[in-house]
C-alpha cells in the first residue's frame, strides 16, 4: 500500500472546484467531500479514524428493572473509586413491604398456634368418647393437622420472602465494585442507536487501549494484527503505535452514513442510507502520555506516512496538463 503524498495548501471551495484532467469546463466534475480526503469522514484515502483511549476493562453496571431509583450519585465523564456510591433504589416502598410480610407472618404464627390447640383439645376428648364418637373425632383431627400443616408451610415461605425484601432493602445503595470514569449513563437502557446499554458503563483505571470505528464501508480497511499510527489531535507530532487486536464483530451498532454516493430517492435517514458500525480496538506499544477518554486519530501504519505540517494528499489528486508547443 506505496502512495505518493504532496502537501497541498487547498481549501475545500477549491477542491470541490477542480475540474479534472480536462481542461474543458463543460466536462462533468466528480467531487468528494473533504472530511473523507483528510480523513475527518466515515472513508479516507488515507484510512484514517476517529478514536478515543479506553480501558481494557469496562465494568458494565445494571439495574433492576423493577424498582425505582430515588437518587443518581454520578454523571457521564465523572472519576469514581471502588466502594463510592452509584445510585440508590426508593427503599420507602420496600420498607411498607417488610412491615406487610410481618403482619401476615404473625397472623399465620397465631393460626397455626390456635390449630395446635385444637387438635390437643380434640384428642383430650377423643380419649374420653364413646366409640360411636370415635371415627367423627378422628376425621376432625385429622382435618386440623393437614390445616396446620399448610399454616407452617406458608409461615416458612412467609419468613424466606421477609428474609429477601431485608437484603434487598440493604443494598438499596449501589457501589462501584471498580475505580474508573464513567463513560454512560442510560436512563433507558438503550444507546443514541436503540442497541441495549447497561444503566451505567465504567471503564477501568489501569492499561489503556484505543477503540476506533469502522461501518460497512471501510471495514476491509483494518485487519487484526494491522499495525496502527495513533494521533493526538491537538498535537499531530505527538503519535503512539498499537496492532489492532479486535474488531467486534459481535456489538454492531446503527448509524446514518454521510455517504455521497445516495440513489436517487434515498434521504440520509432513510434505511438506504444506514450502515452498520463495527467498533475495533488498538492495543499500544506504549501508553505514555495518554489519558483515558482522550480523542485521537487512528491511521494505518504502512511506514510511509507523510509529515510536516499542511493537508496531504496522494499523488493521484492532482493532475498536469501536457507541455505545449512553446515547452509551458
Amino acid at each position: 500500500m506505496n502512495k505518493k503524498w504532496i502537501a497541498a495548501a487547498l481549501c475545500a471551495g477549491a477542491l470541490t472546484g477542480l475540474w479534472g484532467c480536462n481542461s474543458e469546463p463543460a466536462t462533468t466534475a466528480y467531487v468528494q467531500n473533504v472530511g473523507e480526503i483528510t480523513g475527518a469522514g466515515s472513508i479516507a484515502v488515507n484510512d484514517r479514524f476517529s478514536g478515543i483511549v479506553v480501558s481494557e476493562n469496562v465494568t458494565e453496571i445494571q439495574r433492576d428493572a423493577n424498582r425505582t431509583i430515588s437518587m443518581l450519585y454520578v454523571s457521564e465523564g465523572q472519576d469514581v473509586n471502588q466502594g463510592d456510591v452509584l445510585f440508590a433504589y426508593d427503599s420507602e416502598a420496600l420498607e411498607l413491604e417488610v412491615d406487610k410480610l410481618e403482619l401476615e407472618l404473625e397472623r399465620l404464627q397465631n393460626q397455626s398456634s390456635t390449630l395446635q390447640t385444637q387438635i390437643t383439645e380434640l384428642t383430650n376428648e377423643q380419649k374420653n368418647a364413646s366409640k360411636d364418637d370415635q371415627l367423627s373425632y378422628t376425621v376432625e383431627i385429622q382435618s386440623k393437622e393437614a390445616e396446620k400443616k399448610e399454616t407452617d408451610y406458608n409461615i416458612k415461605v412467609k419468613q424466606r420472602e421477609i428474609t429477601q425484601t431485608k437484603n434487598t432493602l440493604a443494598n438499596a445503595e449501589v457501589i462501584s465494585p471498580v475505580s474508573g470514569r464513567v463513560v454512560s449513563v442510560s436512563e433507558d437502557g438503550m444507546d443514541q442507536y436503540g442497541n441495549a446499554q447497561a444503566y451505567i458503563t465504567i471503564q477501568q483505571t489501569g492499561a489503556f487501549r484505543v477503540k476506533g470505528t469502522i461501518n460497512e464501508l471501510n471495514m476491509g480497511a483494518v485487519t487484526v494484527g494491522a499495525a496502527m499510527r495513533i494521533i493526538s489531535r491537538t498535537d499531530e507530532s505527538q503519535t503512539w503505535t498499537g496492532v489492532v487486536s479486535l474488531i467486534d464483530l459481535e456489538n454492531a451498532s446503527q448509524g446514518s452514513t454521510s455517504s455521497p454516493y445516495l440513489m436517487y430517492g434515498d434521504s440520509a435517514s432513510s434505511e438506504m442510507s444506514s450502515s452498520s458500525r463495527y467498533p475495533f480496538y488498538v492495543e499500544l506499544d506504549n501508553a505514555e502520555g495518554l489519558m483515558l477518554g482522550q480523542h485521537v486519530y487512528l491511521e494505518l501504519d504502512t511506514g510511509t506516512s507523510p509529515t510536516g505540517q499542511g493537508l496531504w494528499l496522494p499523488e493521484y489528486y492532482l493532475c498536469y496538463d501536457e507541455p505545449g508547443e512553446d515547452g509551458q
